[in-house]
């Protein structure tokens, strides 16, 4: 059966998608984390808010004490403390009694309700209301996250909000996966680097170029390792070299199917086993993809408008 185009592509990805290039992790403080892959689940060990706070500035009180308030029959209380954000009230509000409250303080035991003083008339000692309280002016415990929410889970690049959730539970650093580096090797004995005198036949090497600014965007360390003859057993030896001290390798050059293209064979001789060859798209298309202990090299075409798409 004739398999689709768009079938062997997404085939393709996924094969690359289930190799492991680097699985190892760093602890580094959060504020180095943007753009970061996170490495562990994180879960609240904090409920935001820990307590129940004041969305106003107003009055903490028992709603039984001025259910029956109105504009003829006022209600009056007695203010027993202020209460500002940042504090704990002294006091528990008991029958009869108000605290003042600021917004985002903790509404003390015995409050059910919070009038904004806007709706009141008051004294440093006494405060009178002129109707009934609800309850929505108390933000409750948890609210914003609630104890043992997931708040991000591994795999996930960490962005600012990512941040903003983690400092809320007091963390200062957090697991992620290190950056995979990446071994740039560009083939072709056409090739100089930006810099050395053009000669016949020649041309200045740009793949490195384009592909750093990818590497870069995408999270990686990009690593330029130069350019290598079209040569068998230097090309092996080159690879061979830049797994070594990679977490990838990609080369561009020499994957098609002329004389001079070398790296399918040389991928092979080196022990490397063959994900693909060759893709249903143009340009780019012509790219390979291998693994050797749990390393990738991918093989991208020499042309740069293919390599970007490859």
């Amino acid at each position: 059966m004739k398999r689709e185009k768009g079938n062997r592509i997404e085939e393709a990805c996924q094969l690359l998608v289930e190799q492991d290039i680097c699985t190892k992790t760093d602890q580094i403080p959060i504020t180095e984390s943007y753009g970061r892959v996170l490495a562990e689940r994180i879960a609240a060990e904090t409920a935001v808010p820990s307590f129940r706070r004041s969305a106003y500035d107003g009055y903490a009180v028992r709603r039984s004490d001025i259910a029956w308030a109105s504009e003829a029959s006022p209600v009056t209380l007695g203010v027993m403390e202020t209460i500002p954000a940042g504090r704990i009230g002294h006091y528990p509000v008991t029958e009869g009694k108000a605290a003042r409250i600021m917004t985002g303080a903790a509404v003390p035991a015995g409050a059910d309700a919070v009038v904004m003083h806007e709706l009141t008339r008051f004294t440093d000692t006494e405060v009178t209301f002129f109707a009934p309280a609800g309850a929505d002016n108390i933000v409750p415990a948890g609210e914003d996250v609630q104890l043992g929410e997931c708040l991000a889970e591994a795999g996930k690049v960490i962005g600012a909000a990512d941040v903003a959730l983690f400092a809320g539970q007091g963390m200062q650093h957090v697991r992620v996966y290190k950056r995979p580096e990446a071994a740039l090797l560009s083939t072709g004995s056409e090739l100089l680097m930006p810099g050395e005198t053009l000669a016949p036949g020649k041309i200045y090497n740009t793949n490195p170029y384009l592909l750093q600014g990818y590497l870069l965007k995408y999270g990686m360390l990009p690593k330029v390792c130069g350019i290598v003859p079209d040569e068998k057993v230097i090309l092996a030896e080159r690879i061979e070299e830049a797994l070594e001290t990679s977490d990838l390798v990609i080369t561009t050059g020499g994957v098609s199917a002329g004389d001079y293209d070398y790296i399918p064979s040389v991928v092979e001789q080196i022990g490397a086993d063959i994900l693909f060859h060759r893709l249903p798209f143009k340009p780019g298309g012509a790219m390979l993809a291998a693994v050797r202990e749990k390393k990738v090299i991918l093989g991208l075409s020499g042309n740069p408008g293919a390599a970007a798409v490859g």
